[in-house]
């Protein structure tokens, strides 16, 4: 090692060269194996994650009150069974008021998930009924944001629509729910299902369960079924599809598929930068061949010989392994900054054990793929040819151009398959750019008002105030026209709703 160390600073620009081949290469797969371990590897924090599933029916996500209750008091099948409804309550406190992002959840759900608050508690079933359901459990953003980090937070009371809700809890900082929809949530507070026992038109409930000890994901889903298909046939109603699917497939979606395909990528782009420092280093050990048959001469084997020259890929992988885990840092920042919200799970993108494992095995793959074929050369080495003055001979100088020009073909139908892949791509990005939405957004901009918890959420006053508020816009100077709209178009959120004629 301190000898292939001195033998590679006695070449500074092939060494620097090659450490930033080789670090570009690792710390690309390394990137996006940080990715891969954040969104499929690493457990959604809950306890007992597997046990966790997610109800669906007619390939809806969300379910009427009165099919949730039902659900939960004929199965058996769960242990626990939860329903969280989204809640954007208009936040009042020092300045103007700002609506944030919340759930409204059963109290079961936080028993069903086992994560313990970091300071104060949660709240059960008994939060759950109107009149004792003005509690609310905070996350550590909005404990820190909102709060002021106060430590003295728990039992304070907070304005949320115009109404007083007592903090009950914060929860800990790598907390999420739900972690593939409403991700964003910063607080939580009971849902009371009183007033709607029987509501079976309202569609606004997710249920998650939490599968019983001892049952089997196929007999829950079988049982499940049943429940449903009663259910139809009580309300005479044709049967309806119904899912079961595990917590973590649901949060993961299609995305799966997607992230191995680009890890595999960039494993192509590991192997060609292989080929290209192994090609590197045939060249340097075609320079150095009178140096190993002298130290063959001088009773080293071949094995040795084999050896020293793998160590210097090794040491060079080690470095370029360095060198890659600073890149992987700020690689996975910008990977953070450009990557599609629909990415699951993306704030708890982070450099962990088993990115640092698969950036050790990347950097000691490498240095296989690199030093193989040099080493088994330099072994190859026609002592008696070099001590006569020969150079190289004709069966060494044939054998090291054959592996280079493998080398070389590899490398070209590696960079083929990507560059097609990648023209793929760009053709159906330019696909789907050329698309006529049926509008144009040029020139148009958006805001989001809310009148919740004012004294102008009441119906009538309501409409009242967005007829001035789009009268007064579209006196502005510079405005063409004004309108509103509840949500904008190609938004990305999913609506079931049918059409009806208007006045019909």
């Amino acid at each position: 090692m301190r000898y292939a160390l001195r033998a590679l600073l006695r070449t500074p620009a092939y060494t620097i060269v090659v450490v930033l081949t080789l670090a570009i290469g690792i710390g690309a797969n390394a990137a996006i194996f940080t990715v891969v371990n954040a969104v499929l590897l690493r457990p959604l924090g809950y306890r007992d994650t597997d046990r966790l599933v997610f109800l669906e029916r007619d390939n809806s996500t969300s379910v009427a009150p009165a099919t949730f209750l039902d659900w939960k008091e004929e199965s058996r099948s769960f242990a626990q069974m939860a329903a969280a409804e989204y809640w954007t309550p208009s936040l009042a406190g020092k300045g103007s008021p700002v609506e944030v992002p919340a759930l409204h959840v059963s109290g079961e759900m936080f028993r069903m998930l086992g994560v313990q608050p970091a300071m104060g508690r949660t709240f059960g079933e008994d939060a759950s009924h109107a009149g004792s359901d003005h509690v609310v459990v905070v996350s550590q953003g909005f404990w820190k944001t909102h709060l002021g980090g106060d430590l003295k937070a728990i039992d304070q009371t907070i304005q949320l629509d115009g109404e007083p809700y007592t903090v009950v809890g914060v929860m800990p900082p790598d907390f999420m729910f739900a972690p593939f929809w409403a991700t964003s949530a910063t607080l939580w507070a009971p849902l009371s299902l009183d007033a709607r026992r029987t509501d079976r038109g309202g569609s606004s409930l997710r249920p998650f369960a939490r599968l019983a000890d001892g049952v089997a994901l196929a007999a829950a889903r079988a049982e499940l079924r049943d429940i449903n298909a009663r259910i139809d046939a009580r309300l005479g109603e044709p049967a309806r599809e119904l899912k079961v699917t595990p917590l973590r497939d649901k949060v993961v979606g299609d995305i799966r598929d997607k992230l191995y395909i680009l890890l595999a990528s960039v494993a192509f782009v590991l192997l060609i930068t292989c080929a290209n420092v192994a090609h590197l280093q045939l060249m340097r050990g075609a320079a150095r061949e009178r140096e190993f048959g002298v130290r063959m001469a001088l009773g080293a084997t071949p094995a040795q010989v084999s050896r020293q020259s793998l160590v210097e890929s090794i040491v060079l992988a080690i470095a370029g392994g360095i060198l890659a885990l600073v890149l992987v840092y700020i690689g996975i920042r910008v990977l953070i900054a450009v990557a599609p919200p629909d990415i699951p799970r993306l704030s708890s993108i982070s450099v962990d054990w088993r990115v640092v494992a698969y950036l050790v095995a990347a950097a000691l793959a490498s240095a296989i793929l690199c030093g193989i074929a040099p080493s088994i050369l330099a072994s190859r080495t026609n002592v008696g040819r070099l001590m006569q003055g020969g150079g190289r001979s004709g069966t060494d100088g044939r054998e090291r151009r054959r592996t280079r020009s493998l080398l070389v073909m590899s490398e070209f139908a590696i960079a083929v398959v990507l560059l097609a892949g990648a023209g793929l791509v760009v053709k159906s990005f330019a696909a789907l750019t050329s698309i006529d939405p049926g509008f144009d957004p040029a020139n148009v901009a958006s805001m989001v008002v809310s009148v919740k918890g004012s004294s102008r959420s009441a119906p009538a006053s309501r409409a009242e105030f967005y007829r001035e508020l789009i009268a007064r816009v579209s006196q502005l100077p510079g405005v063409v026209s004004a309108s509103a709209i509840n949500h904008l178009p190609l938004h990305g959120d999913s609506w079931n709703l049918g059409y009806m004629e208007e006045g019909g």
